[in-house]
């Protein structure tokens, strides 16, 4: 039997239309139009660099990739002990983490799809791009939706602790949820 979808299983919160109505109303009373990546692999590494890092050193870093790369097969020729040299001289922490993530990420990538790009994830499903993200290196639920929302403008919510206890604290999930509850919702 198919599993019902998470609208069925959830249904959303009676007070949710004039929620959505008044924080448009305030902070975005004119739509954007979504930003679609011409390179999602780009904004996946800058992702990877932001965690546990502050914007400006991750922008650093990725501005530091980019200048060391011209092209992300040079990364991985390089190894993670040039990507981590060159992270490094950028400043910020967990630079052999990070590298090891990202030349996992470009390794797993030039064996599994025979080339370092993601821009044909536009043509697949949601879920089929959630998984194929969240298997890669470094990739867990937050970043994938990361991705999913703000480089490939697809439905979906970068769940962390701060958005889990603003949503609990507007009644928007039930109260006995946790952040891996909110995985059935993206």
């Amino acid at each position: 039997m198919a599993r019902p979808s998470p609208a069925q299983e959830v249904p959303p919160p009676p007070h949710l239309p004039e929620l959505l109505r008044r924080l448009r109303d305030t902070y975005l009373p004119t739509l954007t139009v979504p930003r679609v990546s011409p390179e999602p692999l780009d904004d996946l590494i800058e992702t990877i660099l932001a965690q546990q890092n502050t914007a400006p050193i991750a922008r650093r870093q990725f501005a530091a990739l980019r200048a060391a790369y011209s092209v992300w097969e040079a990364a991985l020729a390089d190894g993670p002990d040039g990507i981590e040299a060159t992270l490094r001289g950028a400043g910020g922490g967990l630079t052999r983490v990070k590298a090891e993530h990202i030349w996992d990420l470009l390794r797993r990538l030039e064996e599994e799809r025979g080339h370092l790009s993601l821009r044909d994830l536009r043509s697949l499903p949601d879920a089929e791009v959630r998984a194929l993200l969240e298997a890669l290196p470094g990739v867990g639920m937050k970043t994938a939706s990361l991705l999913l929302l703000f480089d490939l403008a697809r439905p979906a919510i970068p769940v962390d602790t701060h958005i889990g206890r603003v949503a609990a604290w507007l009644d928007l999930v039930p109260a006995h949820w946790n952040l891996q509850k909110y995985r059935t919702l993206v």
